[in-house]
C-alpha cells in the first residue's frame, strides 16, 4: 500500500471494505491526502509509518486535532498519532478529524 493515497486531497476517503490485515508496508500512504473524513471497516489496520496527515488544516502548534467516530461519540481518539497506533477494529466507522483550539 506504500504510497496508495499519497496526495489525494479529497477531504473524504471510504474504505470500509478494505481487508489491511496482511499489510505490512503502508509507508506514506496516506501522505499529503489531508483527509477531514475516513470511513475503516473491521478488517482494516493501519501499519507503520502510513503518513496520515496530523491535520486537513493548516498546522498550528496552538490547535489540536482528534479523530471522532460519527455514529459513536465515545470512539474518540484524541491525537492523529493516537488514532494510527490504537486502531484495531473493534471500533469501525466513519471518522471526522476535529479541529480543537487550545
Amino acid at each position: 500500500m506504500e504510497k496508495a493515497f499519497y496526495s489525494l486531497g479529497a477531504g473524504e476517503l471510504n474504505i470500509a471494505n478494505w481487508n489491511s490485515l496482511n499489510v505490512t508496508n503502508m509507508k506514506e500512504a496516506f501522505s499529503y491526502a489531508y483527509l477531514s473524513t475516513l470511513k475503516i471497516g473491521t478488517n482494516f489496520r493501519f501499519a507503520g509509518d502510513c503518513g496520515l496527515p496530523w491535520s486537513p488544516y493548516e498546522v498550528d502548534p496552538r490547535h489540536v486535532y482528534s479523530w471522532e467516530c460519527e455514529s459513536n461519540s465515545d470512539w474518540v481518539y484524541h491525537s492523529t498519532g493516537e488514532f494510527v497506533n490504537n486502531y484495531d477494529g473493534t471500533q469501525p466507522g466513519t471518522y471526522h478529524c476535529i479541529l480543537k483550539k487550545e
